[in-house]
């Protein structure tokens, strides 16, 4: 476990969850699933943190946070692309997917950029506007960007106001599972 998981783990009061089917969600999303991502969610991450930012877990019973429908984001992303609707990121690399693991209720998105024959660890966290035209691109493993904003390194990574944010809450589960 590695120091920032450490750390969100005490933060959050997590408590484990029952284990969850990753080698079917990676043979789903055709991807390697970050390996901190899955410790954390496997330690009980998956839900709200800081009162704005919701976790995704591969499983049904997440419905709208439910890592496996992540997929039909991208999918739904590139037809806007396409369409000239929204603006993709200008630095993604060509044959590079977008894959949502959090959203805020403002609309902001979460995205590792999987890209073939780079490491999941080494994925590039990209932060989408809810407009779609604006983009911003951390280079953190998950877990590292969680916990750059619990210890104030990271004010806010998102686009929606700062004042969403609440430190003072780090952590609360879903309540549905």
């Amino acid at each position: 476990m590695n120091t920032d998981l450490e750390q969100l783990v005490i933060l959050g009061n997590l408590e484990p969850r029952d284990g969850f089917d990753w080698e079917r969600a990676q043979r789903e999303l055709e991807m390697v699933v970050p390996q901190d991502f899955r410790e954390l969610v496997d330690a009980g991450g998956a839900g709200v943190w800081f009162d704005h930012i919701a976790l995704y877990a591969p499983d049904p019973r997440y419905k709208n946070q439910n890592l496996l429908r992540s997929l039909g984001r991208f999918g739904d992303l590139e037809q806007f692309w396409e369409d000239g609707d929204e603006i993709p990121p200008e630095d993604l690399p060509a044959g590079a997917r977008l894959i949502a693991w959090a959203d805020t209720p403002a609309g902001d998105v979460l995205y590792w950029a999987v890209e073939q024959g780079v490491s999941p660890e080494d994925y590039p966290i990209y932060v989408g506007h809810p407009d779609g035209e604006e983009w911003r691109r951390f280079d953190l493993r998950t877990t590292e960007l969680l916990a750059g904003i619990a210890r104030g390194e990271l004010s806010n990574p998102l686009f929606s106001e700062d004042a969403y944010l609440k430190r003072d809450t780090p952590y609360q589960p879903y309540t549905f599972v």
